[in-house]
């Protein structure tokens, strides 16, 4: 009766160190994600929306961007994040009109190298000539997003703007 008993005993002490050997392997800290890579536009967003005629209300910049100004410039363009802190961007034909647009949006400059750093959740990107843009930052699960206040003057009416874009890793 006693080998039984022993052998139970055993195998349970196993499995209880198996199963916390392979909890610990590999489940143990995970490395955050970094801003370091290549990244594109996927989405714009306006908090609160704006009305755009013909479109109505939008609180999707990307989208409406694309259709007013029959363009791909913005889902085009890649950003590449370098770990010495700078930043460059691809500058395709589709952008050639709209460079200074997009520099005042991202603060990145299309024509040159920018600057990054981010301190916390804190991002600020500076452009060859030291304009700067600054906003809260998260990356998670592939997608970075920068969220920054800015005015916004549109048919002559001046409204502040939750300003949210979207990048998703390439």
């Amino acid at each position: 009766m006693r080998q039984p008993r022993i052998t139970r005993i055993l195998t349970s002490t196993l499995l209880l160190s198996l199963s916390l050997l392979f909890a610990n392997c590999g489940g143990g800290t995970v490395a955050p994600e970094t801003i370091e890579g290549i990244w594109k536009i996927s989405a714009i967003k306006l908090n609160p929306g704006i009305d755009v005629p013909p479109l109505g209300k939008v609180t999707d910049l990307l989208t409406a961007y694309g259709l007013l100004r029959t363009t791909t410039c913005l889902t085009d363009v890649t950003f590449t994040f370098k770990n010495d802190g700078t930043v460059t961007s691809s500058n395709p034909t589709s952008c050639k009109d709209n460079v200074a647009e997009i520099k005042q949006q991202t603060g990145i400059d299309l024509a040159g190298a920018s600057k990054w750093s981010l301190t916390g959740d804190q991002l600020t990107v500076t452009a060859a000539d030291n304009t700067k843009l600054m906003a809260t930052s998260t990356i998670m699960n592939g997608v970075m997003t920068w969220t920054y206040k800015r005015t916004i003057l549109f048919n002559a009416v001046s409204t502040t703007q939750d300003i949210t874009f979207e990048y998703k890793r390439v």
